[in-house]
């Protein structure tokens, strides 16, 4: 049996842009010589970006160890995982406070409250045994993989609209979308479901509107078919339809985005749990967000183009 490779992730991203209560996976497949976030030490000198607010922009963050953190944990030192940091089931399991620092003005603060765990028993050694046969090797038979939450940032993370979204959503639209993001930071799902679907039944014919006058070579059949549905109102009609007319950029995410966006709209509320919402609620923004960006590349590409055609002309 081969053993499997460990991944060790850096957490610029996730101290970055995560929310609250989000588990992120840190390492996957842990081996005892990786250095795997198991000690609180580890997580010293990472970086991240992050607004900072005396240089009134975006600037580059290290998160470091509090004063009471390095006297607490240097008089605990140990050549492996230290006993306090591992649970009544063997699991890697601890608790920290971190505070991130502006490279720049060295005054500004960003403070984290961060949970480390395992998903299974932990090895407490650091060194790697080795087995004459692999099976013996527990990492082999249950491999271990080690998580990140933060369940604690001051100051809160604010919530960023994406300028593609702002210029091609209207202003209701904007603050539904505001507050399905920050219910989505929160880990509120119903909330943040609840917003989304909102957008998606007053915007998505709008999109598709929009969609069907770029120019690109099924345009025209693009018209006809919300043609066949404003004369119809069989709002189907166009979603179950509209994969095979939309434009290569947009047909480059695999599937229908306009027909999985309106399948969400058939749901309700009350048949799904709160982590389902918030399931739904993340994966609807990473599909409106897909097709909104393509559809502002294209119509800006688009004028870009004929602007400078247009200068060659003269």
């Amino acid at each position: 049996m081969k053993k499997a490779m460990t991944i060790k992730r850096n957490i610029y991203d996730f101290l970055k842009d995560y929310p609250l209560y989000k588990p992120f996976e840190a390492v996957s497949g842990y081996s005892t010589n990786c250095e795997g976030y198991t000690d609180p030490f580890m997580l010293s000198k990472q970086t991240f970006s992050a607004f900072c607010l005396n240089e009134n922009d975006i600037r580059i963050f290290e998160l470091n160890t509090t004063d009471s953190f390095i006297k607490f944990w240097s008089e605990l030192a140990d050549d492996g995982i230290h006993e306090s940091l591992i649970d009544n089931n063997g699991r890697l399991d601890y608790i920290q406070h971190f505070e991130g620092v502006c490279t720049s003005c060295r005054k500004h603060k960003i403070s984290f409250l961060l949970h480390i765990y395992s998903d299974k028993k932990i090895p407490k050694e650091t060194i790697e045994t080795f087995f004459s046969n692999l099976n013996d090797d527990p990492l082999i038979q249950q491999p271990v993989n080690i998580f990140i939450e933060k369940i604690g940032e001051y100051p809160k993370q604010k919530i960023k609209i994406d300028t593609e979204i702002s210029k091609v959503l209207d202003r209701e639209s904007c603050n539904w979308y505001f507050k399905a993001k920050s219910s989505l930071n929160d880990k509120l799902g119903i909330g943040a479901f609840a917003y989304f679907r909102r957008i998606i039944e007053k915007e998505l014919i709008s999109l598709a509107k929009e969609v069907s006058e770029l120019k690109h070579s099924k345009s025209e059949k693009m018209k006809e078919l919300i043609l066949e549905y404003e004369n119809s109102n069989k709002v189907y009609l166009i979603y179950d339809n509209i994969f095979e007319f939309l434009p290569p950029a947009l047909k480059s995410f695999g599937d229908n985005p306009f027909a999985l966006l309106y399948k969400q709209t058939s749901m309700g509320l009350h048949e799904l749990t709160e982590e389902e919402c918030l399931s739904k609620a993340e994966a609807i923004d990473y599909v409106l967000t897909f097709l909104i960006k393509k559809l502002y590349e294209e119509k800006t590409s688009f004028n870009d183009n004929q602007k400078f055609i247009n200068e060659l002309k003269k």
